[in-house]
């Protein structure tokens, strides 16, 4: 009895060593080559089975797969499904093409010069036609030394544009239903592409002492040519911002906090170094705003703050967020601004009489900051006016102000069979509306809610 126990026991453990295992990669794709994202992958083999969905690049791996031969089923709702047998025996992939109800062939796109010349490396990008079956809507590429761009696409209706940096771009509508493609003929821009060449932009104050950290921008005038017309970076240490632009005609600007900006015009034709002076901006007051919660006196963290510059020819803004003290701080110009103080609850909505005015001094002060409102109730009560009797399916509705919020809310319902709304908003000043099918509406006129409160109301019948 032992021996044949034994006898067994080395069988099984000769057969677990010659099975190897290795990760087994299923590729689905579609007709044109396109990955197929959630498709199901069901694989079965001597006794082994496995299965799961295939990611955005169309793959599902097993990554302990048994050495077998395995029958493997894939499944889509927008293609056909498909059954391959596959032989597993290392590390290795199989690719599964899924049938498509719409046909595909093979497309080629030639692009030649206006004497019918190749032209090789024009970008080609083609928009398919809105589709109901899920199938690629797209393509791109470039064209060969035979100037042809060859792909396999799904036959649809297609805006082709062809673009070369040395010729004018090109679109043509193309229907694809067959081998085949349209012949696209670029004109060529006059006078090509131009040169390139280094700029440094140098940005210093009234002094020529450099600025560091000044925002640079130029914008070059239209060129014929499909070359980039802006460049933009900031300064260094020594204030000269370095850059390779195409020649061209540039308008360049210059912005730092500290100064005012400035805007110079450039003829850009070959190497040059480019100055841009910056007068000294108004000085900047520091000012310090510290958020206290109106309920508990205490300062908040993270509470935001604006100030509006309400004196001087431009509004001026300025934000920033309350740290661990509770105060939050701000560097402006002088002049007198608007304040705004807000915890959990967006700024656009705050409505207060806060000012400070802000002279050669720094500024250190507190405010109250507005929070979100609590919610109340009011319990309506309809009846009819004659018979007192409850009137269900009467609609309740009330605009809702709540202090110190620039907005109204709607709090709203309907009454149930006791003729009974329960309605809920900001506690604030509400405005109610009742009214129901065969009866005069009635506005029991405005309310401070600041609990629950109840309020019962008369429909008289109409006649």
């Amino acid at each position: 009895m032992n021996d044949t126990d034994n006898e067994i026991t080395t069988d099984e453990s000769e057969s677990t060593d010659s099975e190897a295992i290795a990760a087994l990669t299923v590729r689905v794709v579609g007709p044109a080559g396109e990955p197929i994202e959630g498709a199901i992958v069901r694989g079965e083999g001597d006794g082994v089975e496995f299965g799961g969905e295939t990611d955005a690049d169309g793959t599902y791996v097993e990554e302990e797969a048994d050495t077998s031969t395995y029958t493997i089923e894939v499944d889509h709702g927008e293609y056909e499904a498909a059954t391959v047998e596959y032989t597993h025996d290392d590390d290795g992939e199989v690719t599964v093409e899924l049938a498509s109800p719409v046909a595909v062939a093979e497309l080629s796109v030639r692009v030649v010069d206006s004497a019918g010349e190749p032209i090789a490396g024009a970008s080609v990008d083609a928009e398919g036609r809105p589709h109901d079956a899920g199938i690629p809507l797209e393509f791109s590429g470039e064209t060969d030394s035979e100037g042809v761009y060859r792909d396999t696409v799904y036959e649809n209706a297609y805006a082709i544009t062809v673009d070369h940096e040395e010729y004018h771009p090109e679109t043509v509508e193309y229907g694809h239903d067959g081998d085949g493609g349209p012949t696209v003929s670029l004109e060529p821009i006059e006078g090509g592409v131009p040169g390139a060449s280094r700029i440094t932009v140098a940005v210093v104050d009234e002094s020529g002492s450099p600025i560091e950290g000044a925002e640079v921008i130029g914008r070059g005038t239209p060129h014929e040519a499909d070359i980039p017309l802006q460049f933009r970076g900031e300064t260094n240490s020594n204030g000269r911002h370095p850059d390779v632009v195409y020649h061209n005609d540039y308008r360049i600007q210059a912005d730092h906090p500290d100064y005012t900006g400035e805007i110079v015009r450039h003829t850009h034709d070959g190497p040059a170094d480019v100055a841009v002076e910056l007068e000294s901006g108004p000085e900047r007051i520091p000012v310090a705003i510290t958020a206290i919660h109106p309920d508990t006196g205490g300062a908040i963290e993270g509470a935001a703050v604006r100030l509006v510059r309400t004196s001087g020819p431009d509004s001026v803004t300025a934000d920033a967020e309350t740290g661990s003290d509770g105060a939050a701080l701000l560097e402006v110009e002088a002049g007198e601004y608007n304040v705004l103080v807000a915890d959990d609850i967006d700024l656009t909505l705050v409505e207060t009489e806060y000012t400070v005015a802000v002279g050669d001094d720094p500024v250190q002060t507190s405010f109250e900051a507005v929070t979100e409102p609590d919610d109340c109730v009011l319990t309506v009560e309809v009846v009819d006016g004659e018979t007192g009797s409850p009137i269900e399916g009467a609609r309740v509705q009330a605009d809702v102000r709540a202090e110190n919020i620039d907005d109204m809310g709607l709090a709203a319902g309907e009454a149930d069979g006791n003729g009974i709304a329960e309605i809920q908003g900001w506690c604030g000043e509400w405005e109610p509306a009742i009214g129901s099918e065969g009866y005069w509406p009635a506005d029991p006129g405005r309310l401070d809610v600041a609990g629950n409160d109840a309020l019962t109301v008369e429909l008289e019948p109409r006649e």
